[in-house]
């Protein structure tokens, strides 16, 4: 696990993000999305409500007893009117829980973070997240947190422009942030480590702290360092990429990687 840095140039970021009513955290495994909206929510002053998804919240009724959960603190009312809706499936629960929604508005700042939102392809569930979480409710944002964009309907706003998304190159750590890291790590920060760590790791977060983890054992970043480091990211490229794909898919790239 990462040791956290803490990152104001991410907080920065998310913090203009949840001036809209849905943002969308996108990034692969090992970028840090959940620890950054972890500490941007726990160092802002409105109130938050967190909630982790899973394939098994693609059935209507788990998934709303998730949702209703976020809002117990919200209002009574409200969350008694949406026990009594369950989970809207129709056109006219949608419109009632946009109403509803709209009515109980909190009067002090919340935002809703759904971690693992792209294990979510219930259509009914898909369309929910479009149609009840994406409009505006004054005092009222949605994080959704994923590893891909979850369904189409997101996506076509995405597309339009919409919808404000922090990604991969913005979870990267830029060489300050890495020298903060190793500093606090206790570690040497010269410039050329720093140079050749970015050059090598991109400031891909599960990366940084291999290396990391690495210097302490060995001080020095090349050599042994170095070269286990690259090992040990390409075994895991392997695991999360390669192993996952068909067999055709991983012909096709073994192909590709051998053209100049």
């Amino acid at each position: 696990m990462l040791t956290y840095l803490s990152r104001p140039r991410l907080n920065a970021l998310l913090a203009d993000a949840v001036k809209h009513p849905l943002t969308i955290v996108r990034a692969g495994a090992g970028y840090g999305k959940t620890q950054a909206v972890y500490e941007f929510t726990h160092t802002s002053p409105f109130l938050s409500a967190w909630t982790q998804l899973s394939e098994r919240d693609n059935a209507g009724s788990r998934f709303w007893a998730k949702y209703v959960r976020l809002i117990e603190s919200w209002d009574k009312d409200f969350v008694a009117h949406c026990h009594s809706l369950g989970f809207p499936d129709s056109e006219d629960k949608l419109n009632l829980h946009s109403d509803l929604r709209k009515r109980y508005a909190p009067a002090q700042r919340r935002v809703i973070v759904l971690d693992d939102a792209h294990l979510i392809t219930h259509p009914d569930i898909l369309l929910f997240l479009e149609r009840g979480l994406c409009e505006t409710v004054d005092n009222v944002s949605v994080i959704l947190i994923c590893r891909e964009l979850p369904g189409g309907a997101l996506l076509n706003r995405q597309i339009k422009g919409d919808l404000p998304t922090v990604t991969e190159d913005d979870l990267n750590f830029t060489e300050s942030e890495l020298a903060s890291y190793l500093l606090q790590q206790g570690l040497p920060a010269s410039k050329r480590n720093l140079r050749d760590i970015l050059e090598d790791t991109k400031g891909w977060a599960f990366s940084v702290n291999l290396v990391a983890r690495s210097l302490k054992k060995s001080p020095g970043y090349t050599g042994y360092v170095r070269t286990a480091m690259k090992q040990n990211i390409f075994n895991l490229m392997e695991l999360e990429v390669f192993n996952v794909v068909s067999e055709r898919l991983r012909r096709f790239f073994i192909r590709l990687s051998l053209i100049d």
